[in-house]
């Protein structure tokens, strides 16, 4: 006697790939490659990966992350108080002399399946992105005020982007030709998202322990995820010159102060709970709530840092 298990699958759950599901996909397929004629990319079967490198991971708890919602005027989402602290941290990180009216941008992607119309399910498996540009000064976004005006920024150009009443695809080609011009200024672009996973991704091998972002070694984006037992992760990466000129340095408060010259990246971070420093050059474990990312560079050339569970990569 034999036992045969039917397993039905639901249809509707499987990813499809239908682009002439997307309103006039060829007007905006023919804008793509228009844009990408002019650029004239070069293509290599190798892709050479920048030296003296520096990556790092921190990780925002949810508590951490409340308290930067509550810290706001108006209710905001998980990505706007992440982003908007990041922001404020980098522009208050800057090792060089930069004028308090030079421009700073901020940019992520947005999903759109949802806002076209008629919208895209949410099991459609494609590009469905456009971009959204913040704007400000390097003066306001480091100053006392920053985070306050960093999320006004933000929020205004996501509602600008995708409340539009001609729809989300209105002006796509001047979207594209937008971001080429961002180019030699201060501007943070984000991958990833705060919605996203990547650790829950069952590949028979259990939960994932840690996730890297590889691609923004190449473009110098800041990519956002789900951390692994909850929270935002905030993967950033440097060259090693660069972060050198910086003094990025981690440290307990309740953000950064006016002029000073720190990433405060992992704020209100309780006392039982310190910076843990892994010396791929030393025997012990030394433990410090502020850690000078610059005195480091100049001792060792490896190490691992663990933040919250998070691991941070210096290479």
């Amino acid at each position: 006697m034999s036992l045969i298990l039917l397993v039905s699958v639901n249809k509707d759950s499987l990813p499809i790939y239908c682009r002439d599901s997307v309103q006039d996909a060829k007007e905006l397929t023919k804008s793509s490659w228009n844009l990408i004629k002019t650029k004239k990319p070069i293509l290599s079967h190798t892709i050479s990966s920048p030296l003296n490198k520096v990556r790092a991971t921190f990780t925002l708890t949810t508590k951490q992350i409340n308290k930067l919602k509550n810290s706001s005027p108006g209710p905001i989402s998980t990505f706007v108080a992440v982003s908007a602290h990041l922001w404020t941290c980098l522009a208050a990180s800057s090792g060089e002399a930069v004028p308090d009216d030079e421009p700073e941008l901020f940019g992520s992607p947005v999903d759109c399946r949802g806002r076209l119309d008629p919208p895209l399910p949410e099991n459609y498996f494609g590009n469905c992105l456009i971009f959204f540009m913040a704007s400000s000064t390097h003066g306001v976004i480091k100053g006392r005020g920053g985070f306050a005006a960093a999320v006004a920024a933000i929020s205004a150009a996501i509602r600008e982007t995708v409340g539009n009443e001609r729809g989300v695809l209105d002006g796509f080609e001047h979207h594209l030709k937008d971001l080429s011009e961002y180019e030699g200024k201060r501007v943070v672009l984000i991958a990833g998202s705060t919605r996203l996973d990547p650790c829950a991704a069952d590949y028979g091998w259990g939960r994932a322990i840690k996730y890297e972002c590889v691609h923004t070694d190449y473009d110098g984006a800041v990519n956002l995820c789900k951390g692994r037992d909850g929270g935002v992760e905030i993967a950033i990466f440097h060259q090693h010159s660069t972060t050198k000129e910086r003094n990025l340095t981690l440290r307990k408060g309740q953000g950064p102060q006016r002029g000073a010259r720190h990433a405060n990246l992992c704020p209100y971070q309780p006392e039982q709970n310190p910076l843990h420093l892994i010396n791929s050059n030393a025997s012990s474990v030394e433990k410090s709530s502020t850690f000078d990312l610059v005195k480091f560079l100049a001792e060792a050339s490896t190490a691992e840092f663990i933040i919250n569970n998070s691991a941070l990569m210096f290479n």
